[in-house]
């Protein structure tokens, strides 16, 4: 090929380095072209598949799915390269192509992108049997079957697989740092939401030092949560910025997290409805259910017991997050009945006591006296 195409790969190349995805990316596609009209079509199917990756991380998932449409154009894909267009549609909120390209991919990579999947749509059983078809002991596996029990309700056995991840992965800080994020987010269902929103915050501090602008949001936006959880309401200006940048990216998910935060924090209760909706339009259950629970709260007498249903149907694949939106209803049904809210905690100290939801188990000890 022309010496015009070795130029835009090692520019590429040597832009990519300095962590400037965008101008590589562009000339990714640039190359691909080129090999195209040729009739390469391997290799321009390479590289508009490495200009996909690049779009990704400079946040830019519209121009990341149209360069690995390209790919994808030219014939049958590398499994990697449906990986890739499954993480990026699932940014865009388009969750069913996206659980569609990651199964019909071969090997582990695409059998995790299935379970990221799984993890914000699908059902229980189905995120525990894809887990399964991980490789046994692989570290993969291992993280995905940490989810696989938080969503089941099995905080301490989750917690314990993370704590092992963190010490396996001491040399890797990438892989430290998501397993002490998937930490913190138990550290919050069981009531310790301070510490756990400091997690975040250095994640968040990471991320934003390899300039990633989405992954930043997406942990400033589960810091904030964290304390909101724990009766905590921090400042949320910043987080309107955000919101604007995560739209004009069409960044939906991003979008949901943000928006949400935003309303619980001003006690928004027309923002909660807009953004339990978008939630429900985009497929996402338990992001619609935690917006719903959050709308319950603003709410009194039957109209709260009502949201907190819709809450519980919401969050019924979600064990932890189920339990606490039900000790919700439970008081909320004791306002109108005492004796029918303590029957009702009666009926969920147990599971409550069995996940260590210490906030939890108090607010029902506190039904029950």
């Amino acid at each position: 090929m022309s010496g015009v195409f070795e130029r835009l790969v090692a520019e590429a190349a040597a832009l990519a380095d300095q962590g400037a995805w965008a101008e590589a990316a562009a000339r990714w596609v640039t190359a691909g072209g080129l090999a195209q009209d040729v009739g390469a079509h391997p290799t321009a199917a390479r590289l508009y598949a490495t200009a996909g990756e690049g779009f990704r991380r400079a946040d830019l998932p519209a121009d990341a799915l149209a360069a690995l449409q390209l790919g994808l154009a030219l014939g049958d894909p590398e499994p990697s390269a449906r990986v890739a267009l499954s993480a990026v549609l699932a940014s865009l909120g388009r969750m069913g192509p996206a659980l569609e390209h990651a199964r019909a991919a071969e090997g582990p990579l695409a059998v995790d992108a299935e379970a990221s999947v799984l993890l914000a749509t699908g059902t229980r059983a189905e995120l525990r049997a894809c887990v399964e078809r991980l490789e046994e002991g692989s570290l993969a596996r291992r993280f995905r079957e940490g989810q696989a029990l938080r969503v089941e309700g099995r905080l301490h056995e989750a917690r314990a697989v993370f704590e092992a991840l963190e010490v396996d992965l001491a040399d890797n800080p990438a892989g430290r740092g998501g397993a002490a994020v998937e930490r913190a987010e138990i550290d919050a269902l069981q009531g310790r939401g301070r510490e756990a929103a400091k997690v975040f915050e250095r994640a968040a501090q990471a991320h934003r030092e390899a300039h990633r602008e989405a992954l930043v949001l997406a942990s400033t936006a589960a810091a904030v949560r964290c304390l909101l959880d724990a009766g905590i309401t921090p400042l949320v200006a910043g987080l309107e910025g955000g919101l604007a940048w995560a739209e004009a990216r069409d960044m939906a998910v991003l979008a949901v997290d943000l928006g949400t935060c935003i309303a619980r924090a001003r006690e928004d209760g027309p923002g909660l409805v807009r953004w339990a909706e978008q939630a429900r339009r985009l497929g996402l259950p338990r992001r619609a259910g935690r917006a719903e629970l959050a709308r319950a709260g603003l709410l009194e007498g039957p109209a709260r017991l009502m949201a907190l249903q819709e809450a519980v149907r919401l969050l019924e694949e979600d064990a932890p997050l189920a339990l606490r939106a039900r000790v919700a209803h439970a008081e909320a049904l004791a306002a109108l009945s005492p004796a029918a809210g303590a029957r009702a905690a009666r009926e969920l100290v147990t599971a409550v006591a069995s996940a260590g939801m210490e906030p939890e188990r108090l607010r029902l000890a506190a039904l029950e006296g």
